[in-house]
């Protein structure tokens, strides 16, 4: 590909990421309810009650044992909701976007990033063009925090000296970073840890076993430094938080290791949905990755005695940055591992493979200087795969939702939402006149009727369906509305918006 069309191609991959910033296009609900939800409620509406409720506040920060760290939501997306509310600017469609913009920002850096620990124009563009980088990277989930902390491992691996030994302090503080944002990330970056570690060569001591072992132990102590350090931090601020502001009864709050003992126990994961241990790799891979980990698929099957040669050197040789080999075992080693160890678990998302997003590429990179692939034909795969799987996830899916939102900024009464994905309803924070329901999904005739007796008759009521049908009799409705939408669940093509008539 020559310079001129992976320019081009470049810029037509940053100007798409852009237009999905601002898509509504509802991916997940963590997307809201894991960082923007809580934040908000926090900044611009201070009050216990609406801290406490659980269609503003996830499940995670209302356990008796808290799940999530708070502190990385609010240096995420706080900024963006403070610069809102100094601004007096708390419409729905500022509070939905901004976070977005400043998370936009970032990925822009960490695209730089990505670039010097790939050292090559066409492996920079792959990146780019993974649907998970266009639309995730945008978007203000855990999974993208997760994914940013696993390329700043590879950037600090990649372009710190190993004679540096703030470069283990700074791998320690990025370790922890991405442990407190999910637990799961030890499992996709341990393999740059170890080669940082333990695999880089040692200076000037070859023919001392002794000192081998003591400049490595020496590396281990400035990580732990490191980890320590910033750990402590995060478990004072959530310590305090939960205590102080939640009013947990919890004592000491470290987020991560509650959240992994939540998730070992298969009966909290029945909660959220059991699937089978294979969906990773036979189903989300693919959704995620298309051609890229089919390739990558086929060439490890079709090459496996040389891909168990790669983890052997892995664990067996110095770890050398120049050399391919070197850099496509680490890369190999955090794919498998991080594939493997995340697919142990009976609840499986797509989302949580995203920080996969970069050893893949790196791998494909080293797999095209060793001509065994060819990169220029992937990313036009990859390209196209993409560009339609960001507009299916990041426009269609779901989008009713968070249009519905911004119909009812500006009325009042109450909204009963049913069989779609659940309402971000910090959205109407600036909006004291609605109040927001949530149903879910299931047989839901008796349970609107319940929930609409208890309702007072003296405000609007809205019933928002994700099927054709709303619950109640048409013939109840005073009015009728219709907002695209796109639902896997339901497979319906348009979200209903009923106001019920008044009774005299």
């Amino acid at each position: 590909m020559d310079k001129t069309k992976s320019d081009a191609l470049t810029k037509f991959l940053l100007a798409l990421r852009f237009i999905f910033i601002f898509t509504t296009g509802y991916i997940h609900p963590d997307e809201f309810f894991q960082s923007p939800s809580p934040s908000a409620s926090f900044i611009l509406d201070h009050n216990k009650d609406v801290l406490n409720d659980p269609l503003l506040t996830a499940w995670e920060f209302l356990h008796e044992s808290p799940q999530r760290d708070m502190l990385i939501p609010l240096l995420t997306t706080g900024p963006s909701f403070a610069i809102l509310k100094m601004f007096n600017l708390t419409q729905s469609w500022c509070l939905l976007y901004a976070p977005r913009v400043c998370l936009f920002i970032m990925s822009l850096v960490i695209d730089r990033m990505a670039d010097r620990v790939l050292n090559n124009h066409i492996g920079s563009i792959l990146y780019r063009s993974l649907w998970p980088v266009m639309v995730f990277h945008t978007r203000p989930f855990s999974n993208t925090m997760e994914a940013f902390s696993m390329v700043l491992c590879l950037y600090i691996m990649t372009t710190v000296h190993h004679t540096k030994y703030y470069k283990y302090i700074l791998l320690g503080f990025v370790s922890s970073f991405g442990l407190f944002t999910r637990f799961t990330f030890p499992m996709f970056a341990w393999p740059v840890v170890w080669c940082s570690v333990f695999n880089e060569p040692v200076p000037l001591v070859k023919d001392s076993f002794v000192k081998r072992v003591a400049y490595r132990v020496i590396r281990l102590i400035y990580w732990s430094v490191g980890f320590l350090f910033t750990s402590a931090i995060f478990v004072s601020f959530d310590t305090a938080y939960f205590s102080i502001v939640m009013n947990s009864n919890a004592k000491l709050v470290v987020a991560p290791f509650n959240n992994l003992l939540y998730n070992l126990d298969v009966t909290n994961l029945a909660k959220h949905t059991l699937h089978n241990r294979f969906l990773h790799s036979g189903v989300n891979m693919p959704m995620l990755y298309g051609p890229l980990y089919l390739m990558l698929l086929y060439i490890t099957i079709r090459h496996l005695r040389r891909s168990i040669r790669r983890v052997y050197s892995f664990f067996t040789s110095d770890f050398v940055l120049t050399k391919v080999a070197s850099r496509e075992a680490m890369a190999f080693v955090c794919v498998v591992s991080g594939l493997g160890l995340i697919s142990l678990a009976k609840h499986q998302e797509p989302r949580f493979l995203i920080p996969l997003s970069l050893p893949m590429c790196l791998m494909a990179v080293c797999l095209h200087e060793e001509k065994v692939i060819d990169l220029n034909r992937i990313v036009t795969y990859v390209v196209g795969f993409s560009t339609w799987a960001a507009i299916f996830f990041g426009v269609l899916h779901q989008m009713g939702v968070l249009n519905s939102l911004f119909f009812f900024q500006h009325l009042s009464g109450d909204v009963v939402y049913h069989h779609t994905y659940m309402p971000p309803s910090y959205l109407l924070l600036d909006n004291k006149n609605i109040q927001v329901h949530d149903l879910g999904g299931g047989d839901i005739s008796e349970r609107i009727l319940s929930l609409l007796s208890s309702l007072s008759n003296s405000t609007d009521t809205y019933i928002v369906s994700g099927t054709h049908y709303i619950g109640v009799d048409s013939n109840k409705c005073s009015s009728l509305s219709y907002l695209p939408h796109f639902s896997t669940e339901t497979w319906s093509f348009f979200i209903t918006i009923c106001k019920l008539a008044r009774l005299q």
